[in-house]
């Protein structure tokens, strides 16, 4: 190695070193003053990457668990206002229970209902007001919520409370299923769950006026109470017939019986006041299953024991006011599901059509018949009197002078202009014609909250029962309640009548100014023109007396028996059983649906449209014509011989023939000379043409169906109160099915808490194991550099000392 002054390898080298050392050194020292490894991205790029990321992690999972716990005490707050609002309901319907028995008065029915209103009250008060955060969490506003529970996008617990408002939960319909035929048959129940959504074929109950209980109503209800968990449908039997007129004195024929045991002649007193004819009845209830009670009115109610039909023989008529017919009932089922689903729930007899049939051309009814639930009525079509409507059904044309009664139900409107007959007791409130006066033809009852206005005048004669002050030039005459007027007064201002009040008309009739209101209760003492510009909305059944006047749109409610022909002014849906009288008229495109009844020969469907698959055996009665493209499925026995070619081979069937195979019909079709049984899943092709065929025996149909809810719950009369415990424990379902929803997210909530937790903790872990210093590492490190420092520092002086040789050559 040369010797030289210029440059100094062995110190330029020692320095290196050394600066490395110091380097090194300096970097130990930062690790160990802050207890990290990596200060700086110098330090481990991709370490610091990857330890950021945890940071990132464990920092939003610290922030889910914050979240979750504030969702915690959020569920926990709905849930304790829940648990007292199923307090409430629970009190509520023990109040109902304590309404149910008829040992309760009017009066203190009232009194339980005014604090059940109270109840309701503070129910809904709990529902409005409880909140977190200011968010209302029972008033039905707070769902589809979001609780976010990690650290990324989208990692969130969903969150829906439900509303606990009256108006909200209690849900429960009602519906009244009964027979459509009085001769009773085989029925077979089909019920569509609303709770799985299953279909479910109950056993077939034989229907019989046999004076045996399976053969009645009670088996029937029994059958549908068998599947009720699945179903979510209870059924109770109701039995009863109640004669039509107070029982009159006289005596039964000698061939009265019920259910075929003979009570024979009975010696009957005027309202049964010597009580022969209710003990002669049920001295033989063991026997026929019937018990008799006298009512209020006089008139007498038969009640079946145990559900078995009640069959009435004999001369009555004179004694009870009705036929042994008219006595006779199978009653019907009360039916009660909880939840505001429609009732899915049929029973077709093999009469009945087996699908939804579509009419070509319009078609006039020879016969009374039957449409189910589900037809359509197209506009145009004309019902005739004696229909009773199963759909909300909007008029046409005014209907003048009716021939018959209508019997209208609660909320039909009654369009301005109706003429409401003398002797129609109101059902609602009516505005007069303002144009015209109206004279009494006879004394006429006017109901408490009628307004009578100024000009009206009352005949001599009539009690007043609201005072009034008339005013005559200078001078004011007042008169009390009590006082009978000895003369004509003529109101000079309106008056509104705090009581019901008769005016009389034996002195030329009272008239009633123009523009008076009269309310429901009122009896038409003539007839009655309503303001032109003003409906009548009823508020209860009414009975519009034959020679009224039905104007132009309007709206008769299903359930209403019409009067006179009326023409339907817009397609309707019918939603409850139609009965459709003779002479009824049904327009090109109207539906029978499956479970009607034909009252005329009909041609189904157009030409071109597609073939119709029953759903359940249907009779097709003789003369009815089987189109080409319909099939005759297997299983169905020959009534009519034919022959059909098919692929050039024909095949000849023989009357009592029960096919193997289904069978298409080809060529000009197959028309039958006796009535055939088509079985489930044949086709009636189009344009077949079917003959009259209103044998619905087994056929069974839905009435007066309603939707409640725990607002609605009344205990004022025994019924209502057996139904408000109904209404309570749907309302108690509802609140339990929200809790236990709570309950599952708290649920959730909890285990995430536990288990971000965990995860956090390994997170930090791992960001520990990539980020912090190991002390023990670098601290050893460190003594080295430390001493590797000194090391180098001498080196470089002993580096930097070496040049001093030259000077030994130089001497």
């Amino acid at each position: 190695m040369a010797l030289t002054i210029n440059t100094n390898v062995a110190a330029l080298n020692a320095h290196q070193k050394m600066i490395k050392n110091d380097n090194a050194l300096s970097s130990s020292l930062g690790r160990l003053s802050t207890g990290l490894r990596i200060n700086k991205a110098a330090d481990d790029a991709s370490g610091m990457m990857i330890a950021d990321s945890l940071r990132a992690q464990h920092m939003g999972i610290g922030q889910a668990v914050k979240n979750a716990n504030d969702g915690i005490s959020m569920v926990q707050t709905a849930d304790g206002a829940l648990e007292e609002s199923i307090n409430i309901i629970n009190t509520i319907k023990t109040k109902s229970i304590q309404a149910a028995t008829d040992s309760q008065t009017t009066e203190t029915r009232k009194a339980i209902q005014a604090d059940i209103d109270a109840l309701m009250e503070e129910l809904d008060t709990i529902a409005k007001t409880t909140s977190y955060n200011g968010q209302n969490l029972l008033s039905g506003v707070f769902t589809n919520k979001s609780i976010h529970i990690g650290a990324y996008s989208g990692e969130t617990a969903s969150v829906s409370i439900g509303s606990a408002e009256s108006a909200k939960i209690g849900h429960v319909s009602t519906s009244n299923l009964s027979l459509a035929s009085d001769t009773g048959g085989e029925v077979q129940l089909t019920i569509t769950s609303n709770i799985t959504g299953n279909t479910i074929d109950l056993n077939t109950i034989d229907m019989q006026m046999n004076n045996s209980a399976e053969n009645g109503m009670g088996a029937l209800a029994d059958e549908v109470n068998a599947y009720a968990a699945e179903t979510g449908i209870n059924a109770v039997a109701v039995v009863s017939t109640t004669t039509g007129d107070a029982i009159s004195a006289g005596t039964t024929g000698s061939d009265f019986s019920i259910n075929g045991i003979t009570i024979g002649a009975i010696d009957v007193d005027d309202n049964d006041g010597s009580g022969s004819l209710v003990a002669a009845i049920n001295d033989k209830t063991t026997e026929h299953g019937v018990t008799a009670a006298m009512n209020s009115d006089g008139t007498m109610t038969l009640t079946s024991s145990d559900g078995r039909a009640i069959d009435v023989d004999g001369s009555i008529s004179d004694v009870f006011g009705s036929t042994s017919s008219q006595m006779s009932t199978f009653g019907y089922l009360q039916l009660t599901q909880s939840g505001s689903a429609e009732f899915q729930i049929n029973g077709i007899g093999s009469g009945a059509t087996g699908a939804d049939l579509t009419i070509q051309g319009a078609t006039t009814m020879t016969e009374e018949s039957i449409l189910a639930a589900g037809s359509t009525i197209d506009a145009d079509s004309t019902l005739a009197a004696g229909t009773i409507l199963g759909a909300d059904v909007t008029t046409t044309n005014a209907v003048s002078s009716t021939q018959l009664d209508f019997e209208l139900v609660s909320g039909s409107v009654l369009a301005g202009g109706t003429v409401f007959a003398e002797n129609t007791v109101l059902g609602g409130t009516v505005t007069t014609d303002s144009a015209n006066a109206l004279t009494t033809n006879q004394d006429m009852l006017v109901a408490s909250g009628s307004t009578l206005t100024a000009g009206t005048i009352l005949d001599q004669g009539t009690v007043v029962t609201t005072e009034f002050t008339v005013t005559s030039g200078a001078s004011n005459v007042t008169y009390s309640v009590g006082d009978t007027l000895t003369s004509d007064v003529t109101l000079s201002s309106d008056l509104t009548l705090q009581s019901d009040m008769t005016l009389e008309s034996d002195n030329g009739g009272s008239t009633i100014a123009s523009g008076s209101t009269l309310t429901a209760g009122t009896v038409a003492g003539m007839n009655i023109t309503s303001e032109a510009a003003s409906s009548t909305t009823l508020s209860e059944d009414m009975t519009l007396e034959s020679g009224s006047t039905l104007a132009n749109n309007s709206v008769l409610l299903a359930g209403s028996e019409l009067g006179d022909e009326i023409t339907v002014a817009a397609t309707v849906s019918t939603y409850e059983t139609t009965t459709l009288a003779t002479g009824s008229m049904l327009d090109d495109g109207s539906i029978l649906a499956e479970g009607s009844t034909i009252g005329a020969t009909i041609t189904v469907g157009s030409a071109g449209s597609a073939a119709t698959t029953i759903e359940s055996d249907m009779t097709v009665k003789s003369g009815s014509t089987l189109a080409s493209g319909s099939v005759i499925a297997a299983g169905t026995t020959i009534t009519t011989a034919f022959t059909e070619t098919s692929s050039g081979t024909s095949t000849d069937y023989a009357v009592g023939d029960v096919l193997t195979d289904d069978v298409t019909i080809s060529g000009g079709g197959y028309t039958l000379s006796e009535d055939m049984t088509l079985k489930e899943d044949s086709k009636i092709g189009a344009t077949s043409t079917l003959t009259i065929n209103t044998d619905n025996a087994g056929t069974v149909g839905l009435s007066d169906t309603e939707f409640m809810r725990l607002s609605d719950l009344s205990v004022l009369t025994q019924e209502d109160a057996e139904m408000a415990i109904e209404i309570a424990d749907a309302a108690l379902a509802d609140l339990d099915s929200i809790r236990s929803s709570l309950g599952s997210v708290q649920n959730q909530l909890t285990s995430t808490i536990s288990n971000l937790s965990t995860t956090k903790t390994n997170i930090q872990a791992s960001e520990s194991a990539i980020r912090d210093v190991d002390f023990a590492e670098e601290a050893s490190t460190y003594s080295k550099l430390n001493l590797l420092s000194q090391t180098s520092s001498y080196a470089l002086a002993q580096a930097n000392a070496s040049s001093q040789n030259v000077m030994s050559l130089l001497q």
